[in-house]
């Protein structure tokens, strides 16, 4: 959901936050976590979110978490 409205109809944050019923800085969050840089056909550099790239990076920061291992 995030993913449409930032990427293609070009949504503000705010307006974002408001369609999901959520805080906006919750909003921001989420998208600051999966923004990536794309290049597009015309060879531009181009700010987008990715809803997989932001969950891959939440699942990776999750295996740093736990107890320490005990090798003595």
């Amino acid at each position: 959901m995030i993913e449409t409205r930032f990427n293609l109809d070009k949504k503000s944050k705010k307006k974002i936050a408001e369609l999901l019923y959520k805080r906006e800085r919750t909003n921001r969050r989420e998208i600051k976590s999966g923004k990536v840089i794309i290049r597009n056909y015309l060879w531009e550099d181009v700010k987008e979110y990715s809803a997989r790239i932001a969950q891959d990076k939440y699942e990776y920061e999750m295996t740093d978490k736990g107890p320490s291992l005990k090798l003595d």
